[in-house]
């Protein structure tokens, strides 16, 4: 499978009508339609099987073989409805799984403090890791069941734990103080019972991470090796490999969930190369900075002044529930306010990959390379964690107009200009992304230099562009798939 990053902007309306990515939070097809209903929790009444989206048994389901729910079991189905096919209704689970109505009720979302949701079958053992033959009179407990567990979470260093909660922010982590036996982490039921961390899902409600998981890998349909993004080694059928991250790539035109090789920074394997997925969830990775819009928000530049909408076919230039790229974070002085508030500078589009992956309001607000957002109406993602540029004082002095003192730095820039289309880095027609964001940044710089009315933010933003543009000539980096990576 070779990853391609030339899409067409025409291409994205077909990409989100058929990713499997975007499948995942419509995964339904005509022969299923749909019906209100008010709760999104269900209990199990009685026991149930999984179902497909043609109202078919499935043979497997997050790694279990002919898999049934039992009774108790409580579940959030996804949609905010039930869907009907042949007369049935189906509450739909995720990652393309059904149950059937007739066997759940639906219930008020109840507190879930102190409890562990399983997402696998699960045994009971001792604090020394042996199985317990009875605990509170059950032998064992059962997929998608919550059970109440002894401890309180607490805040952790990134990274330091192989079982981790995110907290609100997506950033920082925290985690329920496990026991670890014989290689085994266990979680604390009290009365001398403890379970597996690996049969976990959810800890008072919030998903767990896992800071690695080992899996199985299996080839496509009459292939023999199992090929590896990023990698020349080949796999074959049966191997294992440890996986740290997820993220998405795109193949063509579909948008492709792929796990990266742990101890590797670019080679990732394709999710259809994996037999059976990992049961918590893994850390996303993505080579850029990512935020997601929390509601209908507007398009500001660097003045803090609104801009106009582009996309009037929606009421704001950025509507709730869109993922986008920034490539910086700082304080804009808002004159109207007589305060500064901090902002999001949106990812140019002269960056490699980025105007075939995003949403039409991104492109079509984001033309002059020159757009922010604020910080209060989005919420980070996924990729490098970005902090202020500036202070909130800096912010209101740099609001003036700029002398010629103040642009000398961006002069300077500028008169480099015939040694770097020279080099050979900037000839270099693999370096042809580079190229082009380099003149658009230089572009950008000359305006901003010529006008008497450029102010001093403007200049140092001017700056800090075509800096950055520049040292991606000078010391350009290698092309990999990481270029077209993107939140799931």
């Amino acid at each position: 499978m070779k990853l391609t990053k030339k899409i067409t902007i025409g291409a994205i309306t077909a990409l989100i009508a058929t990713s499997s990515i975007m499948l995942l939070t419509q995964p339904l097809n005509s022969k299923i339609q749909a019906a209100d209903t008010s709760s999104d929790t269900v209990l199990l009444t009685h026991n149930s099987y999984v179902y497909n989206d043609q109202g078919e048994r499935k043979k497997t389901y997050q790694g279990q073989k002919k898999p049934v729910f039992t009774a108790g079991a409580k579940f959030k189905y996804l949609g905010g409805k039930t869907y009907n096919n042949k007369g049935k209704r189906y509450y739909y689970l995720g990652d393309y799984g059904y149950i059937k109505a007739a066997n759940a009720k639906p219930i008020t979302n109840q507190g879930q403090s102190d409890t562990l949701w399983l997402n696998h079958n699960a045994y009971i053992y001792n604090k020394n890791g042996h199985r317990l033959k009875n605990y509170r009179g059950n032998k064992k407990l059962y997929w998608g069941h919550t059970i109440k567990y002894v401890g309180k979470t607490k805040p952790v260093t990134i990274d330091s734990k192989k079982y981790y909660l995110l907290n609100d922010d997506n950033y920082h982590q925290s985690w329920l103080p496990y026991r670890t036996i014989k290689g085994n982490q266990y979680y604390n039921l009290g009365k001398g019972g403890y379970v597996k961390a690996a049969n976990v899902g959810k800890i008072a409600g919030q998903p767990l991470y896992t800071s690695e998981a080992t899996v199985t890998l299996i080839p496509y349909p009459g292939v023999k090796d199992i090929p590896v993004e990023g990698s020349n080694k080949e796999y074959k059928k049966g191997d294992k490999v440890t996986v740290d991250g997820i993220t998405g790539m795109y193949n063509g035109n579909r948008g492709d969930i792929n796990y990266r090789i742990k101890g590797t920074k670019t080679a990732f394997i394709d999710e259809n190369n994996i037999k059976v997925k990992p049961r918590q969830k893994l850390k996303e990775y993505t080579k850029r900075t990512y935020i997601t819009v929390l509601n209908n928000t507007d398009n500001y530049n660097i003045q803090g002044e609104k801009k106009s909408n582009k996309t009037p076919k929606d009421s704001t230039a950025f509507i709730k529930g869109i993922n986008m790229p920034v490539s910086e974070l700082l304080y804009i002085w808002i004159p109207s306010k007589g305060k500064a508030e901090l902002f999001y500078r949106l990812q140019d589009l002269w960056s490699e990959g980025i105007r075939s992956q995003q949403s039409t309001n991104f492109y079509e607000n984001n033309r002059d390379n020159l757009s922010y957002i604020k910080a209060t109406d989005v919420k980070y993602v996924s990729g490098p964690m970005l902090k202020p540029e500036n202070t909130t004082e800096e912010a209101k002095k740099d609001i003036t107009i700029a002398s010629k003192t103040d642009k000398q730095a961006l002069q300077q820039l500028i008169n480099q200009e015939a040694t770097i289309k020279n080099s050979n880095n900037y000839k270099n027609t693999d370096n042809l992304e580079a190229k082009n964001a380099y003149d658009g940044a230089l572009k950008i710089a000359k305006a901003v230099n010529s006008s008497s009315k450029s102010s001093i933010i403007q200049v140092k933003q001017a700056v800090w562009l075509l800096n950055k543009n520049q040292k991606n000539i000078e010391n350009p980096e290698p092309t990999t798939v990481l270029n077209d990576s993107f939140p799931i």
